[in-house]
């Protein structure tokens, strides 16, 4: 939803859809975009448009016209998340993350800009989910580990400092600086005790709560009850707070057991 009311959707095979009250357009390949399979899609404070296709491309709709942006000259590369902080893009693939620096001040010339890749790991690496910190950089979930980006440094690499290596899908952070983790293997928690120097513990609920255990693919928090509700695969939606966790499945009305965001 952009700041007109407008909607943009990504397809699977037929590029992006934008849908205005009455109308809707269509942008693919044949409009100009790298791919018509798109991944992700953001909007920047000027309301245009950035685009993660399924190749090496980001692309910017801006003005009704859209420039492709290649970030890699490897065609296995795919573009899985998109985040702006700061004025900068970051863009995660499956391979590495890339940072594009002031990308308001260069639109017209994004297409030649210089990028600057952060980490590479094309054997085992793949962007899952883009989180801004509440006070500065972000926070990014990957195939392999989490980790904290602030501009173009990771601060934060949690194999490296708690030998955490779990598919991290989905970030929640909590009011104290704490993240609730959706993972392969269930709901973590990082327990943040140093903020300056990103320094913590992680720990596993699954072992409180075999719900927990599930694979969690999104995190939500409801205003009304206070309650995180995190969707997953398998186990429905799971409504927990730290005393309690109560399921929603296909006998509750949900028409499938898998589900795979909340909002």
């Amino acid at each position: 939803l952009d700041n007109e009311g407008g909607y943009w959707m990504a397809t699977i095979d037929d590029g992006v859809y934008y849908m205005s009250s009455s109308f809707y357009k269509t942008y693919n390949k044949t409009s100009g975009l790298a791919n018509n399979n798109t991944e992700c899609v953001i909007i920047d404070k000027e309301n245009d448009i950035w685009i993660g296709t399924n190749d090496n491309y980001v692309n910017l709709i801006s003005k009704d016209s859209i420039i492709k942006i290649q970030v890699s000259p490897n065609p296995n590369i795919i573009i899985k998340a998109l985040c702006i902080d700061n004025d900068n893009l970051l863009v995660g693939t499956n391979g590495f993350f890339c940072f594009i620096p002031n990308i308001y001040h260069q639109k017209k010339l994004l297409s030649k800009t210089r990028h600057f890749i952060i980490k590479e790991n094309y054997n085992s690496f793949s962007t899952k989910e883009f989180k801004k910190n509440k006070n500065k950089g972000i926070w990014t979930g990957t195939s392999r580990t989490l980790y904290k980006i602030i501009d173009n440094d990771i601060i934060f690499n949690g194999d490296v400092s708690n030998n955490y290596t779990i598919r991290t899908e989905a970030i929640y952070e909590l009011t104290n600086g704490d993240v609730l983790l959706g993972t392969l293997q269930g709901l973590y928690k990082f327990i943040l005790k140093d903020v300056n120097k990103v320094k913590g513990d992680f720990i596993y609920y699954g072992e409180k709560n075999k719900l927990l255990k599930n694979r969690i693919f999104d995190i939500g928090f409801c205003d009304y009850n206070s309650k995180f509700w995190f969707a997953t695969r398998g186990a429905g939606i799971l409504v927990f707070s730290e005393n309690s966790v109560f399921q929603i499945t296909k006998a509750n009305g949900l028409t499938s057991n898998s589900v795979t965001s909340i909002y």
